[in-house]
């Protein structure tokens, strides 16, 4: 059922727009950067990166060297099989900075949709 735009709505929508741009701005570009420049101190970014580029191309709970440990012998990551087939054809780094900008910019759309609401 539709229901005619109420005034607030246009407000909501810019409100969420910064919100993805400031997202961007504030936490996404800086990432990629220091990433194409190994800039990390952790190593969790080569943890994730490592399984998927094992998951593209192993069995689905593959070993990793860095953890000593099989990947889903922790805990499970479901949303590792959603992103490994990108690894095919781009390096895991870039997929899981991509994959994690995504989702994280995804989670204002209901977040809009319930201020909205």
């Amino acid at each position: 059922m539709d229901r005619a735009p109420r005034p607030g709505d246009l407000e909501v929508g810019a409100l969420f727009a910064v919100l993805g741009a400031l997202l961007l701005g504030n936490a996404v570009v800086p990432t990629w950067l220091r990433a194409h420049h190994f800039g990390f101190s952790n190593y969790d970014l080569g943890i994730y990166s490592q399984a998927l580029a094992r998951l593209a191309i192993d069995p689905p709970n593959p070993w990793l060297s860095g953890r000593q440990i099989h990947l889903f012998n922790d805990h499970v990551d479901p949303i590792l099989f959603l992103v490994a087939p990108f690894t095919w054809r781009w390096p895991a780094v870039e997929v899981a900075l991509v994959a994690e900008a995504l989702f994280a910019l995804l989670a204002l759309v209901p977040l809009a949709w319930l201020a909205r609401e």
